[in-house]
């Protein structure tokens, strides 16, 4: 379990040659009663292309689960927890 960053990382989009930075995708604050999630299941996988606010995955604490969209549209380039983490 962890907490405030969720492991991934989502570049945007890219067009006419341009290239642009990895956005690093965020657990959302869930409230104060909740101080740990883990990685639920993953919708992507690396080098899965995804739209923006398509779900990129799930996560889970003890009193709720949550679906984590994707903030732009681009290539899911790297997940650093595996579900279950």
């Amino acid at each position: 379990a962890w907490s405030n960053a969720l492991p991934a990382k989502v570049p945007p989009a890219w067009s006419l040659g341009e290239v642009f930075m990895a956005i690093e995708v965020k657990v959302p604050s869930l409230g104060e009663s909740i101080n740990e999630v883990q990685v639920g299941e993953w919708k992507k996988k690396e080098g899965d292309w995804v739209a923006k606010d398509e779900t990129l995955v799930e996560i889970e604490s003890d009193k709720t689960a949550l679906e984590i969209p994707a903030p732009e549209d681009g290539i899911l380039e790297r997940i650093v927890r595996p579900a279950g983490a």
